[in-house]
């Protein structure tokens, strides 16, 4: 992600610009590169939890701890208005859960 999120304090329509961000980055495909044995006809579809939380994949836990809080902090929908805020918000929350799981 670009700057948005990285200050600590940001405006309504950077706000209104993050929510848009992760939103967007939650519909963008990513492919898989196992092979399927298999014929199907549907593709599975893959969130880069790293892409939406804005960590490269060898980030620390601490890393990803702050920025998971950061971006909740500016993404909840008692301090954001925009209209799509609470499913921006799910969407960091849901990445944050597998990310910081895995790390010791």
């Amino acid at each position: 992600m670009g700057k948005i999120g990285s200050g600590s304090t940001i405006s309504e329509g950077e706000k209104s610009q993050l929510v848009l961000e992760i939103c967007s980055l939650s519909t963008i495909p990513i492919v898989c590169s196992h092979k399927h044995h298999f014929n199907n006809t549907v593709k599975p579809h893959f969130i880069d939890w790293y892409r939406l939380l804005g960590v490269a994949e060898n980030s620390g836990f601490e890393l990803i701890k702050r920025r998971y809080h950061k971006l909740a902090l500016q993404l909840h929908p008692d301090k954001n208005k925009h209209p799509k805020a609470e499913v921006a918000f799910k969407l960091v929350s849901e990445a944050s859960i597998p990310l910081l799981k895995c790390k010791p």
